[in-house]
């Protein structure tokens, strides 16, 4: 049997309020550094339908010479919680970078 909506939405709101802030993260997985790059704060619609969205669109400023290739999520404490690939942006010079805010959903393996 599947899990239901319900069960779904409740955990993710769980794991959204783990996750505080996101970073920009190079091909290496190294986060990006220089300028007047932040991670930023990021805040979550309550789940629905088993789905979670952020609350609005990010903006990051990116240093120049720098590529955008994945997205992390942090804590408040700043423990890694995950990434996410992302299609790469190359900045020959210093610009912004806006992560779209797009619905986060779970699902379950059959372990058999």
């Amino acid at each position: 049997m599947a899990m239901t909506n319900d069960w779904k939405n409740a955990v993710l709101d769980v794991g959204a309020s783990l996750i505080t802030r996101v970073g920009l993260l190079d091909e290496s997985g190294v986060e990006l550094s220089g300028g007047s790059y932040a991670r930023q704060a990021i805040s979550w619609e309550a789940a629905s339908e088993g789905a979670i969205v952020p609350t609005g669109d990010v903006t990051f400023n990116v240093p120049s010479g720098s590529v955008v290739s994945k997205v992390a999520y942090y804590s408040t404490g700043g423990d890694k919680l995950g990434e996410d690939e992302v299609t790469n942006e190359t900045f020959a010079e210093e610009g912004q970078y806006k992560l779209r805010a797009v619905w986060v959903s779970i699902s379950l393996i059959d372990p058999t």
